[in-house]
């Protein structure tokens, strides 16, 4: 159950499901999901979804094809300026340097 989380997590990256709707979705409570999760992975939930968003951010833009308002669209966030102050802070540098 905890690896269908993680499936859907990769998957459906630009949805906004929360803890507890994923939690629904495999048929766990929504603590034993982040529990298991985080001794699965080692990471939280949301640790995982932001590196994941993070790392189709980066394969988005060095596609060359689409604007940082529409890759952060793309990765879930509903503004340019929240994804770029993630982005930041996961890479050390702005979405357009990279």
């Amino acid at each position: 159950k905890v690896h269908k989380a993680r499936k859907i997590l990769g998957t459906e990256i630009s949805e906004n499901i929360s803890i507890e709707g994923l939690a629904n979705s495999v048929n766990l409570n929504r603590t034993t999901l982040q529990r298991v999760f985080k001794q699965m992975y080692g990471l939280t939930i949301y640790e995982y979804r932001t590196q994941v968003r993070i790392q189709e951010a980066k394969n988005l833009i060095l596609k060359n094809k689409y604007s940082i308002t529409e890759i952060a669209g793309m990765c879930g966030y509903s503004n340019a300026s929240k994804f770029s102050a993630v982005f930041r802070k996961y890479t050390g540098i702005n979405p357009h340097e990279y």
